[in-house]
């Protein structure tokens, strides 16, 4: 089992768990990327993980990361669910992807 795997098990099982996890991106967002705004930051501050939010977009772990690693430049698509989900404009999010 993956390192993944096994945290998202115990987030599943542990409410006080999966609320700790919440609230250590949390941290890492405001302690680490402070002087930046990014996809990576955005979902940091919401407290989720790549794979809750390729959950919540209908999409997968692996695609997120590309994305936020500047591997991958998604469709407009993806871009306009990505603004939706976060609360942005679409020219806003386009901002915030790095460039692949």
């Amino acid at each position: 089992m993956s390192a993944l795997e096994l945290i998202k098990e115990y987030c599943e099982e542990d409410s006080t768990f999966a609320e700790s996890m919440r609230l250590a991106r949390v941290s890492v967002a405001r302690k680490y990327y402070s002087n930046e705004t990014s996809l990576r930051v955005l979902r940091l501050e919401k407290g989720i993980s790549q794979q809750e939010l390729a959950s919540a977009l209908g999409s997968h772990q692996s695609y997120i990361a590309r994305i936020e690693g500047g591997r991958l430049w998604p469709n407009q698509d993806f871009i306009q669910k990505l603004a939706t989900f976060f609360g942005k404009g679409f020219g806003e999010m386009c901002e915030l992807l790095p460039k692949a």
